[in-house]
């Protein structure tokens, strides 16, 4: 059986479908793809969310140490107004260790050191203003206190919810400590 030649519309049709085919498998492709960086960039995000504010990676950890470096407020009401805690940074190694640099991540959060020498700050966000530098050197096993103080407020009813905010300290070797508060906000 002899099959007739296609006339040239008969060819644009069927090369007018198959382009459609084709353009229906591209989109769906790129959607794929889409969802699968995107999805991908999520869980890298919340992985890593301090180390993405921070900057943090294993070898620029400062040899000054925190018995904890988390502390969960729970739950705190913006009524009661402004909450504190203080972490103790203590250094044990056998040379005198330069803090240069003490600041947050957040505006609604303020940061003070309190040393024998007395008391430095407020310390605020980086970028945001000017931060003084600290220029407190911790003795061999000595210590300092690290004030942070949370002002639930300063968001207004959109601070509401889960908070999650970050202390940075900076020795003269670059290397860094990291302190977190955690918070449920209620009006």
């Amino acid at each position: 059986m002899r099959r007739e030649p296609l006339s040239f519309e008969g060819f644009l049709l069927v090369k007018l479908i198959y382009m459609k085919q084709i353009i229906v498998w591209l989109v769906i492709v790129t959607i794929l793809l889409g969802i699968i960086f995107w999805s991908r960039s999520i869980n890298i995000s919340t992985q890593s969310a301090t180390n993405i504010w921070s900057g943090i990676s294993s070898d620029n950890l400062s040899d000054l140490v925190v018995k904890n470096s988390l502390y969960d407020f729970g739950s705190i009401k913006m009524s009661d107004g402004d909450v504190d805690h203080t972490f103790t940074i203590v250094n044990p190694t056998d040379h005198d260790i330069k803090v240069d640099w003490l600041y947050t991540s957040c505006m609604c959060t303020n940061a003070f050191l309190e040393s024998s020498s007395g008391e430095k700050g407020p310390f605020g966000m980086e970028g945001m203003g000017y931060v003084p530098p600290v220029n407190e050197i911790i003795k061999p096993g000595g210590s300092v206190d690290v004030r942070v103080v949370y002002d639930p407020n300063a968001h207004g009813p959109a601070g509401v919810g889960t908070i999650d905010r970050f202390v940075m300290l900076t020795d003269d070797q670059g290397r860094q400590l990291q302190l977190e508060i955690r918070a449920i906000v209620t009006p």
